[in-house]
């Protein structure tokens, strides 16, 4: 909790020493020592040192120098922006800040029988931007200027930056932007964002509409399948509307409804009016077609030239890359099957052929005992035949 101590003045002091000098003062004519204080100013309204965080506690004192006339005080009262406090009592008032106490200054109005005196002050609280006027979203004509407005308010002091919504170019720091000689182009949302450091940030969103003719923005080539329906849309940006919408081709045009194997229909959606000719049964000579839309409205009008495209009824091309992107894949995959069990083989055979060679045999030539020796010298020696035998071969079960 901050303690903010109203500062002392020349006023103050001189009602504290009205006890000494009751006489003389009370045959002046200005018995209201409304002074200037030490730095020049009336009022006593000065900005606090140290700033407040926002929803910190403060406690105002008013100045102690008021005791020396305790016999002469009448009235002590705490008042904010000249509003009277009704909850403050006595020579402190202590309160939770927010961001009015940096523009309302809390005052303390001292009144005895010789004169008051009042002393205010603001408190430095610090807080984030602030909207102190809303902006507007705006409609001109084209090639007029565009001029937004957007004021913040914070603190400390905070930075303004402009900038087109989906750019990163910065247009302006200032809490105004102007466009000159507006284009079409320059339609769209704007953004005016506040900064103040280490507190926080607050931005607000506008639009600008331009009047003018006409845009159309349509892909200029548009496909469609042999003997089946087929559509060509026209998307068209118009402020305003436009006031008419029409599909021509060789010698026929068409605005709205049916005429033949032709329909139009338009909708309008947020971001423009989408006018679509439908036709049925396509024919061969309809890929040679050129179709124009056109639109219309009180700024002038705008055209596009599209043409239709025969579209494959079997797309063989897909169908050719998945069977070949399937047999790749089984070969892939079977490679790695067989590849998996030769690695494996090999490492049981290099555990046999290791186990082979931790083997001693030593051979000793002596006179066989008995008949029995002489027998088992053929099984050993085919046991030797079969261990060599499994050296030579490299099996791959799979």
């Amino acid at each position: 909790m901050q303690m903010l101590e109203m500062p002392v003045r020349k006023k103050g002091q001189a009602l504290a020493s009205l006890a000494g000098r009751t006489e003389r003062k009370r045959g002046s004519k200005d018995n209201n020592p409304q002074e200037k204080d030490s730095n020049g100013v009336v009022g006593g309204q000065q900005r606090g040192g140290r700033g407040e965080d926002l929803g910190g506690k403060i406690s105002c004192l008013c100045p102690k120098h008021r005791l020396l006339v305790q016999k002469l005080l009448q009235n002590l009262r705490w008042a904010k922006k000249g509003q009277v406090i009704k909850e403050a009592s006595g020579d402190s008032y202590e309160t939770i800040v927010d961001h009015t106490f940096f523009f309302e200054p809390v005052s303390c109005e001292v009144t005895n029988a010789l004169g008051s005196t009042n002393i205010s002050r603001t408190v430095d609280v610090y807080f984030g931007p602030r909207m102190a006027t809303e902006p507007q979203s705006l409609l001109v004509d084209l090639g007029s200027d565009a001029m937004f407005s957007c004021a913040w308010t914070g603190n400390p002091s905070l930075t303004i930056v402009w900038m087109k919504r989906g750019s990163g170019v910065v247009l302006s720091n200032e809490n105004t932007l102007t466009l000159k000689s507006v284009r079409q182009e320059d339609a769209g949302k704007y953004v005016c964002r506040a900064v103040v450091p280490r507190v926080g940030a607050g931005e607000r969103e506008m639009s600008l509409t331009v009047n003018g003719p006409p845009i159309i923005s349509s892909t200029q080539t548009q496909h469609a399948l042999h003997g089946e329906k087929g559509q060509i849309k026209c998307f068209i940006r118009s402020t305003p509307p436009p006031d008419r919408i029409a599909w021509s081709w060789k010698e026929n045009v068409l605005e709205s409804g049916t005429s033949g194997r032709y329909t139009v229909e338009t909708v309008s959606t947020e971001e423009g009016v989408i006018s679509t000719l439908t036709i049925s049964n396509i024919v061969r000579a309809d890929f040679q077609t050129i179709y124009n839309c056109t639109a219309w409205n009180s700024f002038g009008s705008d055209t596009e030239i599209i043409r239709l495209k025969e579209q494959e009824s079997v797309p063989m091309a897909v169908i050719i890359g998945v069977a070949v992107g399937a047999g790749v894949a089984f070969l892939v995959l079977m490679a790695t099957i067989v590849a998996f069990c030769c690695a494996r083989s090999q490492r049981n055979l290099k555990g046999v052929v290791s186990a082979k060679n931790d083997i001693r045999v030593e051979i000793v030539h002596k006179e066989p005992a008995s008949g029995r020796e002489t027998e088992e010298h053929p099984t050993i020696k085919q046991l030797l035949v079969r261990i060599y035998s499994l050296s030579c071969v490299t099996p791959c079960n799979l």
